[in-house]
């Protein structure tokens, strides 16, 4: 049994899609994979980009594909944090939110909700971290909040600080924790939760940092959403979880997503 059918996991965010969409049969065999992990209970597929570019071609896919293949929303993977200009790409990101909202994609009937992956929120000499938090949760629908930690009680811990900022906002905006599935047999740089999700499963992580953001009133109180959680990467997921469970009612995970290259 696959770890989507097994552990009701319902969104995937595909990667590369820059290196797929200038393909047409690359494209083709995308647009093949979206109808095929529908019928396997996804219910909702997201496209990943960096770069304009990159959701120009989305719109294109988008214009030139059925329903059935089409996206659901659209995800920024855009680390501004990193680099040492971080004044200028942090910039740089807002200006790209705000152009692809003006591009106004709908696909499957509607238009289509805009995410942003974020790892890190800093005070820096052109915009403080609250100004930051601010802007970009006017711009996005959903927030996707790196919380890598190698046991369930720390991914809280690792992404409160971010959280208490986009409370303080006062904004109204789905909160999507990531949890990195890498472990110490398989990982990319570090290894994270995928021993831990190997004897315990996810829902017990889950579990946990429910219990963490239910516990921190200033939070809990405020107008952010715990949606769903999402799980960086499939490829990892796939090794490190049993595939024997099965759930028939999974609250706010019921969107658990998988990041898939």
């Amino acid at each position: 049994m696959s770890p989507k059918r097994a552990h009701s996991i319902k969104s995937l965010s595909l990667y590369d899609l820059h290196r797929i969409l200038p393909h047409p049969v690359l494209t083709e065999q995308l647009a093949d994979f979206i109808q095929h992990v529908r019928r396997y209970g996804v219910v909702e597929v997201n496209a990943i980009g960096a770069v304009l570019q990159d959701f120009k071609r989305i719109g294109e896919y988008l214009a030139a594909h059925a329903s059935s293949e089409q996206f659901d929303g659209l995800l920024t993977e855009v680390e501004f944090w990193h680099y040492p200009d971080a004044d200028v790409k942090y910039a740089d990101f807002a200006a790209l939110l705000q152009e692809i909202k003006t591009f106004n994609l709908t696909a499957r009937g509607k238009s289509m909700p805009l995410g942003a992956y974020l790892g890190y929120l800093d005070d820096s000499t052109g915009a403080s971290a609250i100004e930051k938090a601010t802007t970009i949760s006017a711009l996005t629908d959903s927030i996707y909040l790196h919380c890598y930690g190698q046991q369930g009680y720390q991914t809280f811990g690792v992404c409160q600080e971010r959280l208490q900022l986009f409370a303080d906002t006062q904004a109204s905006v789905k909160i999507i924790p990531i949890f990195s599935a890498e472990g110490g047999e398989y990982h990319a740089a570090y290894p994270f939760q995928g021993d831990f999700f190997r004897a315990t499963g996810i829902d017990s992580g889950e579990a946990l940092f429910r219990e963490a953001f239910t516990a921190d009133t200033h939070v809990a109180n405020s107008n952010l959403q715990l949606a769903s959680f999402q799980y960086y990467e499939y490829r990892y997921l796939g090794r490190y979880l049993p595939t024997t469970e099965s759930h028939t009612s999974l609250g706010c995970s019921v969107r658990k997503a998988a990041k898939v290259l």
